[in-house]
């Protein structure tokens, strides 16, 4: 069996997740050119077109999404399996405890670049929203929402929290959401987390009708998403954690319009730590993703047919 030119596959597969060829060439540390000529021999080789170019960005073909589908896991499951392998080397191993919902949608699905990136770290991931005691040793790093200081630890800020309406497709094209104030006439689904942020969400869009009293409530924030990408109403959720569903069109973002809760993602960490290099680079990469995500958000809330609403997308911008 033959492979496609595999330098090919690997823009590829960055382009597509990232939507940008000018991000891409970032991540590769190549030129905008140089990706689009190995994405173009990718394409003649296979006979199809992978990606419809935009003015500033590209998005993903029919043909485009099901290579992904397939790429993209192959990428991780080498990535996963040569810092397996590196037994040999001295390993630093981070013990890190995030949000549930944070930690699934945003940073697993990016934690194998970390590793091909920092092959001599392990990290060891827990899930938790409770404060965390780092003089007890448990932990060495924590990633928490807030606006807290801690004059023991370092803490630093990598991603906005902004919440944005998301529903599924079929959802989407069944009922009639023209403006914001059309979402008091369906499900809303809240979060026993985040029990106001519905509230805050309409009155910020100006909606001042009160919601139907039908609703459905969960625990956690990664329910709520499962829910409204299975029909089953419209949830709020933070725009970094589900922009990549919405890009795929797993996802709707009805109206580009953005909370402006101050609840950012934020690392923290003990101001000594005999791991301090090991926590550095996990912080110092967290910010260098976050600052992609965010802008990831800018082409979201730029999209052609939401530009007529920029309040969000500058919201976003001015928050870096």
């Amino acid at each position: 069996m033959k492979l496609p030119p595999l330098k090919s596959i690997r823009a590829f597969e960055v382009a597509a997740r990232l939507g940008s060829f000018t991000l891409a060439g970032e991540e590769l540390n190549v030129t905008h050119g140089a990706v689009s000529r190995q994405v173009a021999i990718l394409e003649e080789w296979l006979g199809t077109s992978l990606f419809t170019r935009l003015n500033r960005r590209v998005v993903l073909t029919a043909e485009g999404r099901t290579l992904l589908a397939e790429v993209e896991p192959a990428f991780n499951r080498i990535a996963l399996a040569a810092a397996s392998l590196a037994v040999n080397r001295k390993m630093t191993t981070l013990a890190v405890n995030a949000p549930p919902t944070f930690t699934m949608r945003w940073l697993i699905p990016r934690l194998p670049k970390f590793f091909r990136e920092h092959d001599a770290i392990d990290v060891h991931l827990t899930t938790s929203i409770r404060p965390v005691d780092f003089a007890s040793g448990t932990y060495d790093v924590a990633i928490r929402r807030g606006s807290d200081t801690h004059k023991d630890l370092h803490t630093r800020v990598f991603l906005p929290e902004v919440l944005v309406p998301v529903c599924s497709n079929a959802l989407y094209r069944s009922v009639k959401l023209t403006t914001p104030s059309d979402l008091t006439r369906q499900v809303l689904i809240h979060t026993e987390t985040a029990p106001m942020a519905w509230p805050d969400w309409l009155r910020s869009a100006g909606v001042t009708g009160q919601p139907a009293d039908r609703s459905l409530r969960f625990e956690e924030m990664f329910y709520a998403v499962e829910a409204a990408t299975n029909g089953l109403g419209i949830a709020l959720a933070p725009a970094a954690l589900v922009a990549d569903d919405i890009f795929a069109k797993r996802l709707v973002m009805p109206f580009p319009v953005a909370s402006s809760r101050q609840h950012d993602y934020r690392v923290l960490y003990p101001k000594r730590s005999k791991k301090q290099a090991a926590i550095e680079s996990f912080s110092a990469w967290l910010a260098h993703e976050g600052q992609q995500s965010v802008a990831s958000l800018d082409r979201l809330f730029q999209r052609p047919g939401r530009a007529d609403n920029d309040a969000s997308s500058s919201h976003v911008k001015n928050r870096r």
